[in-house]
């Protein structure tokens, strides 16, 4: 499982970089991967781009409820393959993933 806190692109795209970067490496040793997410106030989607939703067996996200829309909108919930969840807490969303 990957555990990651996403900010927003201008503060630290660096970091958005490097956790796509790793995604692309972890899935050429492992087949897929389980993806536990914390956005941070200023969270945007510009910099997390996962090129295969093939290789993400789940994704939770975990957040203020005043997010899980807006979240939802940005991963296109209802139209990738992707099963993403959204939680309040970081126990829920890990038990969620079975770890």
């Amino acid at each position: 499982m990957l555990v990651s806190e996403i900010g927003s692109p201008s503060s630290c795209p660096a970091d958005q970089a490097a956790l796509v970067h790793f995604v692309t490496k972890a899935t050429q040793r492992h087949s897929t991967i389980r993806l536990l997410v914390t956005p941070d106030d200023d969270w945007n989607d510009a910099g997390l781009r996962i090129p295969d939703d093939s290789v993400v067996a789940k994704a939770a996200f975990v957040g203020e409820p005043r997010w899980r829309d807006e979240l939802y909108a940005f991963v296109a919930k209802p139209l990738r393959a992707i099963p993403t969840e959204y939680f309040g807490s970081e126990a829920l969303a890990r038990a969620w993933l079975d770890v």
